[in-house]
């Protein structure tokens, strides 16, 4: 006979699958007819953007553009001047992950390792070198258990709490950025951009009744080349993101986390009231994706009986993974860049970039240990006519700590770093870098457990009690409930009749009184 069983869902987080994976770039290209030859490479820029992502068994695909600039030195009119080209490539790749199931959710994350530029003639440069792509694969994952049943009076079930993780879709929001950046009159007016850079810092997310508010600071670089000269100039300028999302489910003691990734640049030069070209007006779309997830007790049946029918239950064990928690840092790395050649010493930093990776994580008591590398990217101005302009390339190893309550080195962790700022300035002739980066960790175990997931009367005969009773003799190991299930009755029948409290009130070579007895 079918039971109306009251049902609930236990949703969870799982992560499947991940996978580190290089990828091999091999390009070439022509300089255009209306540039000069080229002498030899200053710089080489190379931004990746993922446009479309896919996971099928095993396997991640993956699509995109990778847009490559590249500053160079050449000849032109007898006097060296730097020159800059733009060129923009496919990328399209399939990226091996044990694990990966269909229409699961991929984190994907893209860094430059190495990148070379290499000329193959004054018209024509090569470009080559490996990409690290970092896949996490995971699944949010829900299953039905049996919670209780509408009138069941005399369905007896042994229950406890239990504190599950509720995990929603990740939240995705666009946030659109503008800036009208000017150019003061003691730099050269723009004749060409040359590179830009954008960093998001001053991340402010917060969730509450029914929505999410997200804001944020972008800081934008624009590298550019002056005309009636031959020097580079930089311009920086701070624009505001801001953005409000509806979700009705959304409560205020949810916890969560934010990633940022910039998906589009558009920047256009344009004339002031001068007729001066001063003006660069830029727009761009920063992607912010919130994941949340809650703390939800229930109550999961951890036995049932009744002493009037037969049940049948059917149990099924799973492996739920049980956040442990997650949190932020905000770490300061310092270090200073020696120039190699005493004869290019620098006179002035133009422009410093710089991108972070993670290199290894180590989950302790309480906390999680990232250790991870800064890569700098510096342009500055020599006082060397012929190479006015360097470009030097350092890493800096920095380490950082999360602190999360309760981790031991048996859990898990997933970690991720990001670039808030990055300033260089000369400092006894060397290049003196400081950056903030942000790192967040979210650590998780794996446990077992028995849920009910089904359950139904039996039809055959229920064993018939007697109406005498019986005394009963407490073992060490008995509970109320399972004497109250042996004999086919219920533990408030023996509360009442020993003049008890509670299941903890009994103690061994105890004598009960037992309200009948099962014929066996």
């Amino acid at each position: 006979m079918d039971l109306d069983l009251i049902k609930d869902y236990i949703e969870y987080e799982q992560s499947i699958a991940q996978n580190d994976a290089k990828i091999f770039v091999k390009e070439e290209y022509v300089i255009p007819d209306t540039l000069p030859d080229v002498e030899s490479i200053l710089m080489l820029d190379v931004k990746p953007m993922i446009t479309n992502k896919e996971v099928g068994t095993d396997k991640v695909n993956l699509e995109g553009q990778l847009q490559y600039t590249i500053l160079y030195m050449a000849k032109d009119s007898g006097a060296t001047e730097a020159h800059s080209v733009t060129y923009n490539g496919n990328m399209a790749e399939s990226i091996n992950m044990v694990g990966a199931q269909a229409n699961m959710y991929c984190d994907v994350e893209l860094n430059i390792e190495h990148m070379d530029c290499v000329i193959i003639n004054e018209r024509k440069i090569s470009i080559q070198g490996f990409m690290v792509c970092r896949c996490n694969g995971y699944n949010i994952n829900s299953f039905e258990i049996v919670k209780d049943v509408h009138e069941g009076k005399d369905i007896q079930f042994l229950k406890k709490p239990m504190t599950v993780d509720k995990v929603m879709e990740p939240i995705e929001a666009e946030l659109v950025g503008k800036a009208e950046m000017k150019i003061d009159m003691e730099k050269n007016e723009c004749l060409k951009v040359v590179k830009y850079n954008v960093l998001i810092g001053k991340k402010d997310v917060r969730i509450h009744d029914g929505g999410l508010k997200i804001e944020a600071m972008a800081t934008v670089s624009i590298l550019y080349k002056g005309k009636n000269g031959r020097e580079l100039f930089c311009i920086s300028d701070n624009v505001p993101l801001y953005k409000e999302v509806t979700v009705d489910e959304l409560k205020p003691n949810m916890e969560y986390f934010t990633d940022f990734c910039l998906n589009s640049f558009e920047y256009d030069v344009r004339q002031d009231d001068m007729g001066e070209s001063r003006i660069i007006d830029v727009e761009f779309i920063v992607k912010a994706t919130t994941n949340v997830m809650y703390k939800e007790e229930v109550e999961v049946i951890q036995d049932g009986y009744s002493p009037t029918k037969h049940l049948d239950m059917e149990t099924k064990e799973n492996n739920i993974n049980v956040i442990q928690g997650h949190g932020y840092n905000e770490c300061i790395v310092k270090g200073d860049i020696e120039t190699k050649n005493d004869d290019l010493k620098p006179v002035k930093v133009i422009m410093t970039t710089g991108a972070v990776t993670i290199s290894d994580k180590y989950v302790k008591n309480d906390k999680v240990e990232v250790e991870g590398v800064l890569k700098v990217c510096v342009i500055y101005a020599s006082e060397d006519d012929e190479h006015y302009l360097v470009n030097m390339e350092d890493e800096i190893p920095f380490s950082a700590k999360v602190d999360i309550a309760g981790t031991n080195p048996n859990m898990q962790a997933v970690a991720s770093v990001a670039l808030e700022s990055i300033e260089g300035s000369l400092e006894g002739g060397n290049i003196n870098i400081r950056a903030v980066v942000r790192v967040h960790c979210k650590v998780f175990y794996t446990i077992k457990n028995k849920f009910v997931v089904s359950m139904s009367v039996n039809d055959g005969e229920v064993p018939k009690k007697k109406a005498s009773i019986i005394i009963y003799v407490v073992q060490p190991e008995d509970t109320l409930w399972g004497i109250a299930k042996k004999y086919l009755t219920t533990i408030e029948e023996i509360i009442g009749l020993n003049d008890l409290y509670d299941d903890e009130d009994i103690k061994p070579s105890q004598k009960l009184i037992i309200p009948g007895r099962a014929i066996v």
